[in-house]
C-alpha cells in the first residue's frame, strides 16, 4: 500500500487535471447550445450523411445503455458521502458512458465496431485527428509528439504547453489538458517498451527501437485519458482514488467537486456524440428514443438534461 502522502499527491494530481478539463469546456461553451452550435459549423459535421440500412436496433441498446450509466452518476452527485464512495467508480462509468455512446456513432456511420478497447481508441483517434473531423475543441486536440518533449504543443491548438507537474494550477486550463494527453501517451509507450523488453529479453531499449514504436501509437485523445483513469481507478491505484483525498479535502467537498468534474466532461461528450448520431440517423429518430429513454423509469435521474439535450437538437 503506498503512503498516504503517496496517496494524496496522485489524488490531486488527476483532480487537477479534471477540474482544468471542467474548467475549458465551461469557458469554450458556456452552455450546451454554444457547444452544439459550435459542432454545426464544422465542415466534418456538414458533411456527415445519413446512412441507409444502419442497425437502428443495437443503436438504440447503446444510447440507452450510454444514458443509463450517465443516470448513475447523476443520482449520486449530491451526496458528499456517496461521491466519495464512488470516487474510484466513477472513472469507470463515466468511460463506459463515452464509449457505448461511441459505438452508437460508429455504427451509425456504418463503420466496423472492435470489441476490444485498443481498437476502438484507435478508431476514434482517427476520427479526433483528421483534417475532416466532426468533433469540436478539445476532443479534436489530441497529442501525437513525444512525451519527453517540452514545450509541446496539441494538434489543432496554436499555443506552445509546458506544464511538467500536474501539481500546479496555472491560469491555462490548456496545460492540464495536454499534461494528461502527454502523460498518457508517456504511459502507453512504457508498456510498448516493457512488452518489447520482455518480448526481447533485454534491460534497456535502443533510441530508434524507442522512436519506432513511439511512431506506431496513434495519436492521444482525451478518450485514451479516460481509458487509462478507468485502469488506474479499478485496477492499478484505486487506493488514491479511494483514500487519497486528504481531511481537509474532505471537509471541502473535494470528492463531489472530483465527481462533478467527472460529470462534465462526461454529459458534455454525450452530447457531441447525440449531435453525430442525430445527423447520422435523423434528429427525429434520435429526439424520439431521448423522450423515449427520459419518460422511463430508468431516465427519471437525467430527465431534465436529456430533454434540454433533445431540444438542443431542433
Amino acid at each position: 500500500m503506498k503512503s498516504d502522502q503517496e496517496q494524496t499527491s496522485r489524488y490531486y494530481a488527476y483532480f487537477n487535471y479534471f477540474l482544468a478539463i471542467q474548467n475549458l469546456l465551461n469557458t469554450l461553451y458556456p452552455s450546451g447550445s454554444d457547444l452544439v452550435q459550435e459542432i454545426k459549423k464544422l465542415p466534418g459535421y456538414k458533411r456527415l450523411q445519413e446512412k441507409p440500412g444502419v442497425n437502428r436496433a443495437r443503436i438504440s441498446e447503446l444510447l440507452r445503455n450510454s444514458w443509463f450509466t450517465w443516470g448513475l452518476l447523476e443520482e449520486i452527485r449530491e451526496s458528499s458521502s456517496l461521491t466519495h464512495i464512488n470516487s474510484p467508480w466513477s472513472f469507470v462509468q463515466s468511460y463506459y458512458a463515452i464509449l457505448t455512446m461511441l459505438e452508437s456513432f460508429l455504427i451509425a456511420k456504418k463503420q466496423p465496431v472492435h470489441l476490444k478497447h485498443a481498437n476502438l481508441l484507435r478508431t476514434v483517434s482517427s476520427e479526433l485527428s483528421s483534417s475532416k473531423s466532426c468533433f469540436p475543441a478539445p476532443w479534436s486536440c489530441v497529442f501525437d509528439g513525444d512525451p519527453k518533449s517540452n514545450p509541446f504543443q496539441l494538434s489543432n491548438y496554436s499555443q506552445e504547453l509546458s506544464l511538467s507537474n500536474p501539481l500546479k494550477s496555472p491560469d491555462n486550463p490548456w496545460e492540464h489538458y495536454g499534461l494528461f494527453l502527454k502523460t498518457t501517451r508517456r504511459n502507453i509507450l512504457n508498456q510498448k517498451i516493457q512488452q518489447w523488453k520482455k518480448r526481447e529479453k533485454r534491460k534497456k531499449i535502443y533510441s530508434l527501437k524507442r522512436q519506432s514504436l513511439l511512431e506506431n501509437i496513434s495519436p492521444t485523445t482525451i478518450f485514451d485519458a479516460m481509458y487509462r483513469m478507468r485502469i488506474r481507478s479499478n485496477y492499478q491505484d484505486i487506493d488514491s482514488f479511494a483514500f487519497g483525498v486528504s481531511a481537509w479535502g474532505r471537509m471541502n467537498g473535494d470528492s463531489q467537486k472530483f465527481h462533478r468534474a467527472v460529470l462534465t466532461l462526461t454529459e458534455a461528450s454525450l452530447l457531441v456524440f447525440e449531435v453525430l448520431i442525430a445527423r447520422l440517423m435523423g434528429k427525429k429518430l434520435m429526439i424520439d428514443e431521448m423522450k423515449k429513454f427520459a419518460s422511463s423509469v430508468y431516465g427519471h435521474p437525467i430527465q431534465k438534461k436529456i430533454l434540454e439535450h433533445s431540444e438542443m437538437l431542433r
